[in-house]
């Protein structure tokens, strides 16, 4: 597993690695909370944020699901090798890849 990587002056940090396979919406809202030490699904921005740091993420050419909502049967997912984001019906599946905001 890599290290955790912290987004500078963000207040976040990026989990290691994607959680395996990909999930529905809710699925992927649940295997977050599964892990622990408080790591959830990002929300749009920090997927946003994370585009700078896509190379030492080693992040996928595949769409991501964010926390956003769009509606009760849609929500944001972000694709980082060209900086889409879209909504999607939540039943599809996505990558995750966890983060948690960093107390002070």
């Amino acid at each position: 597993m890599n290290k955790i990587i912290v987004i500078p002056k963000k207040k976040f940090e990026v989990y290691p690695e994607d959680l395996k396979g990909e999930f529905k919406h809710e699925k992927a809202i649940e295997a977050c909370k599964s892990l622990k030490g408080d790591w959830r699904l990002p929300t749009i921005k920090e997927l946003l944020e994370m585009n700078d740091y896509k190379e030492g993420l080693e992040i996928k050419d595949l769409l991501y699901w964010s926390s956003n909502e769009f509606n009760s049967n849609a929500a944001w997912a972000y694709k980082f090798n060209n900086s889409f984001s879209t909504t999607s019906h939540k039943g599809n599946t996505y990558r995750v890849r966890p983060v948690r905001t960093i107390k002070t």
